[in-house]
């Protein structure tokens, strides 16, 4: 048993430092003058440490705009999605209705669509946003949601990947669990929300980081 765990926290040692490798030379890379940092073969640590790249960024036109668009972006569409994702993720893993399983995995197969093949058709479907930007019912005539806040966030209010994490959560837990509540009379939104929401709490944890990641790099040009 003792030789199994060593030889457990020994590859995650390595993969730890296999996968964190990429972040550490970014961070040493961040503190090397241009000098250095083009220099070949590059160096391993810095020969002198410099803190230019930091003020540059920093003192940059624009930054806290940046900085203040993506903050806002990102915890906007972490909370949609901590919202739609654990309500769909209930649905799917606890009530029964038409089809569920059939509408289960046509949602899971958008998941094998390339990020880059839905760039324009979303791109699109922003600019064109009826009734908004100057756009008539039709979607013509202006910019749509193009440049607000609403047109990135609206696109990534709920993710295929999220509904997928809370359903598999939510059905490790008994039948009975919810049966019982029904017998005392709950009804099932009052099941969700007094039962299973405080019970997915890690889950909506994990959900959290990713979306929250997700949306900071989506949003992190400039507006």
């Amino acid at each position: 048993m003792r030789k199994n765990k060593v030889r457990t926290i020994l590859l995650l040692s390595i993969a730890a430092v296999i996968f964190g490798s990429p972040f550490f030379w970014m961070a040493i890379s961040s503190l090397k003058p241009n000098a250095e940092l083009f220099t070949w073969p590059p160096t391993f640590l810095p020969k002198t440490i410099t803190l230019e790249h930091y003020q540059s960024a920093l003192t940059s036109r624009g930054f806290s705009n940046y900085f203040l668009n993506s903050v806002i972006v990102s915890l906007v569409s972490m909370a949609f999605n901590l919202v739609f994702c654990s309500l769909a993720g209930y649905a799917f893993a606890r009530l029964d209705f038409p089809m569920k399983n059939v509408l289960f995995i046509l949602l899971l197969s958008t998941m094998m669509i390339p990020v880059q093949v839905t760039l324009v058709p979303t791109f699109l479907m922003v600019k064109s946003f009826p009734l908004v930007g100057g756009n008539d019912i039709l979607g013509r005539g202006g910019t749509g949601l193009l440049n607000t806040y609403a047109g990135l966030v609206i696109p990534h209010i709920m993710t295929v990947f999220g509904v997928f994490i809370m359903r598999q959560f939510y059905m490790q837990f008994p039948k009975e669990l919810s049966e019982a509540a029904r017998i005392d009379g709950a009804s099932e939104l009052k099941i969700f929300r007094k039962i299973f929401l405080p019970l997915g709490k890690p889950a909506m944890s994990a959900l959290a980081i990713f979306t929250f990641t997700q949306a900071w790099m989506i949003s992190s040009g400039p507006s």
